[in-house]
């Protein structure tokens, strides 16, 4: 979750791992701390690390930011999916989690 510190990211955070999904919060360092207590698996301070180039890929992104979408397409794995707002992010979640 690329921005995952603020409102939609820490709402998305809990709502992901209610739903079973591992987390991967990504923000600024001051942030990292309270994106674990609230349940990120692991996180990643944006500033060190580039999340899109360190080889991870991962399943579904939910890019809150918006000013790298094109380059974080990279970071998704074949077949994976991008939502590109916060809704689409919701909808996904519910259908993915009905067809478990």
């Amino acid at each position: 979750m690329n921005g995952a510190g603020g409102g939609v990211g820490t709402f998305a955070i809990q709502y992901a791992k209610m739903l079973g999904a591992e987390v991967t919060g990504v923000d600024n360092a001051q942030k990292l701390d309270m994106l674990r207590s609230i349940g990120a698996d692991c996180v990643l301070d944006y500033v060190k690390e580039d999340f899109t180039a360190n080889g991870t890929r991962y399943d579904l992104i939910l890019d809150v930011v918006g000013n790298r979408s094109v380059l974080i397409r990279r970071a998704l794995r074949p077949g994976a999916h991008m939502p590109w707002s916060e809704g689409l992010f919701l909808a996904y979640s519910r259908r993915c989690w009905r067809h478990r």
